[in-house]
């Protein structure tokens, strides 16, 4: 039987600590991982596809020789909702890693942004700005809601800088209680199949 390698792919470094907790908290919930994992940041979704097959076929691949590739993609739906050529042809990118070794490859969407699924933990946001929760908040989208929540607290949300400190705030069983669909590839490899 192969070893399993999952490798996730993700578009920059506050996404790929966000996952490493997200995985950290799975563990706690299902138990002991069946496949090693690996998580990349391409910095970017504007050079994904290229970063992201560099990555795999010249240092996965050759560092994880007869092992089992499940891809995984994270990324954000909103750069590709209304642009007329998305940055990412993401069938395209998929039949490369297919040509090139993967057995698997998966889409790990958050619809519109991340700020989408951190906010479904919106008392753990208000926590780590130390301000009182509100019923109801100001905004469409997860990302104006939490700018929102950050101007309550005369504080300045950026989108892409480091996020490590409110989410070490926030409760992950929350977060994957709104995400369970978008995670359940992911659960199936990494703690399900053998």
């Amino acid at each position: 039987m192969k070893n399993s390698l999952v490798i996730i792919f993700c578009e920059g470094e506050s996404e790929k600590i966000f996952y490493q907790k997200l995985l950290a908290h799975l563990e706690n919930r299902f138990g002991k991982r069946q496949t090693q994992i690996q998580i990349y940041s391409v910095r970017g979704v504007s050079r994904f596809s290229a970063k992201a097959l560099a990555k795999f076929r010249a240092d996965i691949i050759p560092s994880n020789p007869g092992y089992k590739f499940h891809v995984f993609f994270a990324y954000d739906s909103d750069v590709f909702e209304f642009g007329k050529k998305p940055p990412v042809d993401w069938k395209e990118l998929d039949e490369k890693f297919y040509k090139f070794g993967a057995d698997s490859v998966f889409h790990l969407i958050a619809v519109r942004t991340l700020e989408d699924w951190l906010i479904k933990d919106k008392e753990g946001i208000c926590r780590n700005l130390q301000i009182k929760s509100s019923r109801k908040l100001k905004g469409h989208t997860g990302l104006e809601k939490i700018t929102n929540l950050y101007r309550m607290a005369d504080k300045i949300y950026q989108k892409g800088y480091s996020i490590n400190k409110l989410l070490d705030d926030l409760d992950f069983d929350a977060i994957y209680h709104g995400i369970t669909q978008e995670l359940s590839q992911l659960i199936e490899i990494v703690f399900i199949k053998n």
